[in-house]
């Protein structure tokens, strides 16, 4: 109940200062502050309390604002995610399970393209539009990664 009330009457009044600084200071306090305080208070943990927080900002007309001044930081933050789960892998692991990692790089890079092609063909289709189809698809699989810094940019 407090949080539904309090934090976007915190987030109007700064947002009424006009310092875009504050505001974005203000999101990431509010944010660490109701993870922090979940986490303590309820014994869950810091993830859900970070839901728990964008359910309460959620809340507030200046909703979308805030999204948008916590974006670089939100990009900055998963960058440090990434590389915290890149420094715990063991590059070893290659060497020690060669053809398992081999195996599943081969399904990956052949099997992707060669379910469609196999379904296109099972259609009675033509070979070219199943090679077009197969081509494509394996493509498509392979940029969805960059897709939402496209969209945004």
């Amino acid at each position: 109940m407090v949080g539904r009330r309090v934090i976007p009457w915190i987030l109007h009044y700064v947002a009424h200062t006009g310092s875009r600084e504050l505001f974005r200071l203000a999101v990431l306090a509010i944010a660490l502050g109701v993870a922090f305080g979940a986490a303590k208070l309820f014994g869950v943990s810091l993830a859900l309390g970070a839901f728990f927080a964008g359910m309460i900002m959620s809340e507030s007309e200046l909703s979308h604002r805030a999204a948008e001044e916590s974006l670089p930081l939100r990009n900055a933050f998963s960058v440090l995610f990434f590389v915290s789960v890149g420094m715990l892998f063991d590059p070893f692991s290659l060497i020690s399970n060669g053809w398992p990692v081999l195996a599943t790089l081969a399904i990956i890079v052949i099997g992707k393209s060669l379910a469609p092609f196999v379904i296109v063909v099972a259609f009675r289709y033509p070979i070219a539009t199943a090679l077009m189809i197969s081509a494509s698809l394996a493509r498509s699989a392979n940029s969805r990664s960059s897709w939402p810094n496209s969209a945004s940019g």
